[in-house]
């Protein structure tokens, strides 16, 4: 089948997905408000590591995992790229962390003379691992690979960018962290680091990439107090 009807049959499909992905991220935006909402207003709940990790788990892996079994099909960990050029992938993600790396230390290079791994859990089990998977899980493996079938290359990293820069304003809005002028560089921040992890993903054909140079880059500006 050629010409306009066989463009029509392929761009269905991924029309659906686009929809379906729309659906599915307003669902998920309005979770994770709430559970910002929810350690706004219990702080005690940021020291329960072990909770933090099954929420992540729960909020963000299980749906990007069931989206693409349900509305994609098998391979789960296939179309996610986890199961594609793991070598590539690890050398990508210390390449990119090597990146970030200098770039943290052209910026923030006094901090260093402070540099403390951290020794709590909490911050092993949130911020150096499971933040990383999930996030590059739901908003590498899945977000900006899906809006790669509609997308020109460098609006699907904006877009994706742009929600991973978002998905982080709640906590920050309802806990009051930053004046506005704060929250905006934070966000433009966060979307830098979007984009960055995005091409690491395409480049390397491997969901390694990203969680790996996102991972060690954690845990440098953790241990440095950023």
């Amino acid at each position: 089948m050629n010409g306009p009807i066989a463009v029509l049959a392929q761009t269905a499909p991924s029309c659906h997905k686009l929809r379906s992905l729309g659906f599915f991220l307003a669902g998920f935006f309005a979770v994770w408000t709430l559970w910002a909402w929810l350690l706004v207003r219990y702080p005690h709940l940021n020291q329960l590591g072990g909770l933090r990790v099954v929420v992540r788990v729960a909020v963000w892996i299980v749906p990007a995992c069931l989206f693409v079994r349900f509305v994609e099909g098998p391979p789960v960990f296939g179309r996610l790229g986890c199961e594609t050029n793991r070598g590539k992938g690890v050398l990508f993600g210390l390449l990119g962390f090597l990146v970030l790396a200098a770039v943290v230390g052209v910026q923030h290079g006094g901090r260093f003379s402070h540099f403390a791994i951290p020794k709590d859990p909490a911050t092993w089990l949130n911020a150096i691992l499971s933040a990383p998977i999930a996030e590059e899980v739901l908003f590498r493996g899945l977000v900006f690979r899906v809006l790669l079938e509609r997308l020109a290359v460098w609006s699907a990293l904006a877009v994706s960018a742009l929600l991973f820069a978002l998905i982080h304003l709640p906590y920050w809005w309802l806990s009051g962290a930053a004046s506005p002028a704060g929250l905006a560089l934070r966000l433009g921040s966060i979307f830098a680091y979007g984009v960055f992890f995005a091409l690491l993903y395409r480049w390397s054909g491997s969901l390694y990439a990203p969680v790996i140079g996102h991972g060690l880059n954690n845990l440098v500006t953790v241990s440095i107090g950023l």
